[in-house]
């Protein structure tokens, strides 16, 4: 059974005392070790999910702001992303689930192949469960521009201008910061780039989701469950909501490119969890236990 989001109330948000801001961003430096993370997540879940529940929620959100700093590679016929420990077939951008099995897990990643001669270029999103059944949406980069507003670059092919890399952004916003937006309702993922909503979706479901919240130990930005391996990239303002935002509400999100308080967005009273990513505090009241913990060289930098 898919558990109910449970609701924030606007005052348990805005009473927290907690200063917002705009000039610094969690800056993953790439090398080994470097990465952030909130241990025993499942602790949280009841913020976005049915707390403690066989499922996470029928309605979820998962937002943030990504600065795509990390470096391509070519391997043979396939295209690689830099990672700490070699070429790496996909860029983990955010997971949570379980550490040990890798499963029970909801994941972000930007995905460059498959690892047998086959290019993706593609933004996906997976939930997980212990059997390996599996809601995943994947959308390509390369080929919906008229769209996603991705930027032409990327609609190209070779390292230099057909992939999404440091070296060929895409359309990101004054700061270097691209928008991503993944909204879930009834088992079925829609993914937003900048406030607008991809095309191409890809579905690659199977079998019937029975997420176990309890087996959730840690959330992680920047780094895979399964390599160890860690990314170069940045991070603002990520934000999980209890909720299916609709279209107009992610474009509010987007904010037409300018970064701002996500407490004072429309749908606060479903804010479950906030990392502005000014420091390592999170905002909506699950309080200093749900605050980022930095590994290695991972820091708060100037944006």
């Amino acid at each position: 059974m898919i558990g109910l989001g449970l609701g924030i109330s606007p005052s348990e948000i805005s009473d927290t005392g907690l200063t917002w801001g705009a000039t610094k961003f969690l800056d993953l430096p790439g090398a080994s070790g470097d990465f952030a993370r909130v241990q025993s997540f499942s602790s949280f879940l009841g913020r976005i999910s049915g707390s403690g529940g066989s499922d996470i929620a029928d309605t979820l959100t998962i937002s943030f702001w990504i600065k795509p700093t990390w470096t391509m590679a070519a391997s043979g016929s396939n295209q690689h992303v830099t990672s700490s420990g070699a070429n790496a077939n996909n860029v983990q951008l955010f997971v949570f689930g379980n550490t040990t099995t890798e499963k029970d897990r909801v994941r972000v990643v930007y995905m460059v192949d498959t690892g047998a001669s086959h290019d993706r270029n593609r933004i996906m999103i997976q939930a997980m469960d212990p059997s390996n059944n599996q809601e995943r949406e994947e959308s390509p980069l390369h080929s919906n521009d008229s769209v996603t507003e991705v930027g032409s670059t990327l609609t190209t092919s070779g390292i230099t201008s057909g992939w999404w890399h440091k070296d060929n952004q895409g359309s990101v916003n004054s700061d270097g910061f691209v928008h991503l937006a993944f909204t879930r309702a009834a088992g079925d993922w829609s993914i937003y780039w900048n406030g607008t909503a991809m095309g191409g979706m890809i579905d690659a479901d199977s079998g019937t989701l029975g997420f176990t919240e309890s087996n959730v130990d840690e959330m992680w930005l920047g780094r895979d469950f399964a390599t160890q391996d860690d990314f170069k990239m940045g991070h603002r303002d990520i934000a999980i909501f209890n909720a299916e935002l609709n279209a107009t509400q992610v474009a509010e999100l987007y904010n037409s490119g300018n970064l701002f308080d996500v407490r004072t967005h429309s749908q606060a009273a479903n804010l479950g969890l906030y990392w502005p990513c000014e420091d390592a505090q999170e905002f909506s009241g699950a309080g200093a236990s749900a605050n980022l913990d930095l590994q290695g060289n991972t820091t708060f930098s100037s944006i």
